[in-house]
């Protein structure tokens, strides 16, 4: 759970990452999940969308940690959220998440996630409780809108 199937924001044959101008295009990105319901924690991270911005990232190579700003929610007007249940007993489907990023916002690196709670086939048959998963889209950029 939490795995990208789709997205917009993928980088091209070049390795170029996705830019999107701020009012005018949209991220998105489908990924795998649990039902977006069952999550019972307070927000953000009771949210099942979230948009982050990269506030900062250590050079200290593969294992530095960058530090992420929650700026959107699936309860924010800039955004859009598709639920498609699949699977057996709808235990693992689909959520299209798409952000169309306000023309006020800073331009910087951003990405979409989902959080949530899923049990899965296998857990289902066994009785067992359901697990937390989270996934992101790749990082793209954000540029602000030209002024005429």
């Amino acid at each position: 759970f939490g795995d990208v199937l789709a997205s917009n924001v993928t980088r091209d044959a070049s390795g170029i990452r996705r830019v999107l101008t701020a009012g005018i295009d949209e991220a998105s990105a489908t990924f795998l999940c649990g039902r977006p319901r069952r999550h019972a924690r307070p927000p953000p991270l009771g949210t099942y969308m979230t948009v982050e911005r990269l506030r900062r990232e250590d050079a200290g190579g593969e294992s530095s940690e960058a530090e992420w700003e929650v700026v959107a929610t699936d309860d924010d007007l800039s955004t859009y959220v598709e639920y498609r249940p699949a699977g057996p007993f709808g235990l693992s489907s689909r959520l299209t998440l798409r952000w169309r990023p306000p023309e006020n916002i800073p331009g910087g690196v951003y990405r979409v996630g989902v959080r949530g709670v899923a049990r899965g086939v296998r857990k289902f048959i066994k009785r067992e409780s359901p697990g937390e998963y989270e996934g992101y889209s790749e990082r793209f950029l954000v540029e602000p809108r030209a002024r005429e």
